[in-house]
């Protein structure tokens, strides 16, 4: 008997170190969902090509701060050449680097193996991974590594965006899923890169949005967002309802939460002031953004139909 209450003892203290219950409930399942949600966006541009290019981060954490999910994507444009909107992740195929891949993998590709790869991982700990230079470009994955045999990109901007993600995380209660649109408008020689970045709950309904525009032309020499810029946009003395960009920004990001993608597309837009799909006067969203959301809407739309 004695013996048989060892045993007892024993399975005892293993069902309470891995936390089994009659609850149903997984090990670290709490720990594994979405607990912070943060986006990221740099921009440079390079003089020789006359190349601009922006670098998109989406990131969602855990509440150990490890990533549950990360979306990575540029849009790059070489003024006077076209007007191609697609970014490269949508480019697919016509990127067309896989021949000068040392992993014999498109852009898209190696981006999204490199995705995996982040998963489960701190920011800390991405950015603890060596770099180096190598083929002309810098902050290469050294050669041998784990993250080497998935991505053999430079690094430097994807890393610039994800720590601006990682600083501007939020807390979320709720989120399920995780969703980015992007739409890209090419006029007058000004490239904007429009971003909508939402934390989905189980029902599809926005419990977090970010909403920011990239805004570039030849003579940029400063790529702050439209966000970033804040009071330096100065459009308040032009606003019907005295607000610079970031703040009727952040009142379109708080009438959103709640929305689903039906919701998104009933909103009522009109003319006024010599924009376009601005909202109706008199509406609830009026009150808060007087802004032309023809590109944020496009961006809505495709973020809340993936």
């Amino acid at each position: 008997m004695r013996k048989l209450n060892k045993i007892l003892a024993v399975l005892l203290s293993a069902t309470m170190l891995f936390g089994c219950s009659n609850s149903g409930e997984k090990p670290n399942e709490k720990d594994n969902g979405i607990a912070k949600v943060g986006f990221g966006m740099v921009a440079n541009k390079n003089d020789e090509k006359g190349q601009v290019n922006t670098t998109m981060c989406t990131l969602a954490l855990d509440a150990d701060g490890k990533i549950v999910s990360v979306y990575f994507d540029v849009a790059q444009h070489t003024f006077g050449a076209n007007d191609e909107v697609r970014t490269k992740r949508e480019k697919k195929e016509d990127y067309n680097m896989k021949g000068a891949s040392g992993l014999g993998k498109e852009w898209y590709e190696q981006v999204q193996d490199m995705e995996a790869f982040f998963v489960g991982k701190t920011v800390d700990e991405i950015k603890g991974y060596e770099y180096v230079e190598a083929n002309g470009h810098t902050d290469v994955a050294a050669e041998g590594s784990d993250l080497a045999a998935v991505c053999t990109m430079s690094m430097t901007d994807f890393l610039a965006a994800l720590v601006e993600a990682n600083t501007n995380a939020e807390a979320v209660t709720g989120a399920e899923k995780v969703v980015v649109g992007e739409t890209n408008t090419v006029k007058d020689n000004e490239v904007d890169t429009t971003v909508t970045a939402l934390a989905l709950d189980k029902d599809g309904k926005i419990v977090w949005a970010n909403v920011d525009v990239q805004q570039t032309k030849p003579d940029t020499t400063e790529f702050r967002s439209k966000l970033e810029k804040k009071e330096d946009y100065n459009m308040k003395g032009a606003s019907p309802i005295g607000k610079e960009w970031y703040e009727q920004a952040a009142g379109l990001e708080e009438y959103l939460v709640g929305k689903t993608l039906a919701d998104v597309k009933a909103i009522e837009l009109g003319e006024a002031n010599g924009h376009t799909d601005v909202p109706v006067e008199g509406s609830d969203l009026a009150a808060v953004c007087t802004i032309s959301l023809t590109d944020v809407m496009s961006a809505l739309e495709e973020a809340l139909g993936r």
